[in-house]
Formats: structure tokens, sequence, C-alpha cells
């Protein structure tokens, strides 16, 4: 149910889940981590989300379930939304 790639590092009580229950169903889909990813501490992955290569999952970022983040993007807050490119600058830039 998860997938992870080459080189992934999880901070402290960094979390993937692939499940949840939802409105009294269980909710079960697969979760891919790719090459290099990061997921910071306390961070929450939810089911069926596909984190691409070279990606960051900020620390206490909660990235809804179905979510596709791109390679090399860096994501934060609650929900997770990508704040800039691993280069440092912003999206659209």
């Amino acid at each position: 149910m998860v997938t992870l790639g080459e080189e992934v590092v999880m901070g402290g009580h960094a979390t993937i889940n692939a499940h949840l229950t939802e409105k009294g169903e269980l909710v079960l889909s697969p979760v891919r981590v790719g090459d290099g990813a990061l997921l910071g501490t306390g961070s929450i992955v939810q089911p069926g989300c596909e984190i691409g290569g070279g990606a960051v999952v900020a620390s206490r970022a909660v990235v809804p379930k179905w979510t596709k983040i791109p390679p090399r993007e860096v994501w934060a807050g609650i929900p997770a939304k990508c704040i800039r490119l691993a280069d440092g600058t912003k999206p659209g830039d």
C-alpha cells in the first residue's frame, strides 16, 4: 500500500496513511513517494497521494487524500499547497 523510492527522508513522527475512515466507510488507496523526496517532521500524507521525486512536504503539513505533488515542489500548510519550487522560485515565476 505504500511505495517509497530511493533515498526518501522521513522526519520524526511523519505519517503516511494508506487508509482512513470517512463517513463510516473505509477508504484504502496506495501512496507513492518518489526518489529523494522529503517528508518533514510531523507531516501527514493521506491515502491515494503521489509525492514526486525530490519534492518536499514541510513539517506538520497535511497532504489531503488523492493529492498529486509534482517533482521538486515544496508543499506546506493544512491543507498542504505548493509554496515554491525546489530551486527557490515561486510557482508561475
